[in-house]
């Protein structure tokens, strides 16, 4: 006689595409802000790379700022998915921080989508004068460009994976309820008398 299982089915979706959306928006203002501010400072100005032929140290601070921006905005943008992300009840500890850090990949790959979409029709917008560039500027450009793109690609990844760890983090403060007012509150701080 065979025994039959009865197979609980969750009674909402696993991906929480509202939580992803909020960390996905949160992320990408957040690398457009570092990225605009880097420009004022001269530290990633891209527009210019895209112009002139940078230097190398102008293209190790890019890359390294690149990173930098990436880490802070994909890890922020996935601890708030995480942290926001209802749990399923009754999932076991491990069950709940897989879904938590998947919400913050899924954080990390919305928002590198939404950028490379960004970037293709910017690409696209290339006018007549720059096509007609010398060919020794073309190979360069080029050359940076495959450096440029390695690198973006490498950081691109590692970002994904602090979203994964931020997202199980903000899923664990979720859990156990941690209060973070000490730290960051909207409230006026009442003085003890």
């Amino acid at each position: 006689m065979a025994t039959t299982e009865k197979i609980m089915l969750p009674q909402h979706s696993y991906v929480e595409w509202t939580s992803i959306a909020a960390g996905t928006m949160l992320a990408v203002a957040l690398s457009l802000v570092m990225l605009q501010f880097g420009a004022a400072v001269g530290i990633a100005d891209f527009d210019n790379m895209r112009t002139n032929i940078p230097s190398r140290e102008h293209m190790i601070y890019g890359t390294i700022y690149a990173l930098l921006v990436q880490l802070f905005a994909f890890t922020i943008g996935g601890y708030v998915a995480g942290r926001m992300r209802a749990p399923v009840a009754g999932s076991p500890i491990h069950e709940r921080e897989v879904r938590d850090g998947i919400h913050g990949v899924l954080v990390w790959a919305t928002g590198t989508v939404v950028v490379a979409i960004v970037a293709y029709i910017a690409h696209m917008n290339v006018t007549q004068a720059e096509m007609e560039l010398a060919k020794d500027v073309i190979q360069k450009r080029h050359t940076i460009s495959v450096i440029l793109a390695f690198a973006a690609a490498s950081t691109s990844l590692v970002s994904g994976v602090a979203a994964f760890v931020a997202a199980t983090k903000g899923g664990d403060h979720r859990d156990n309820t941690v209060d973070h007012s000490h730290q960051i509150s909207f409230r006026a701080v009442k003085k003890k008398k």
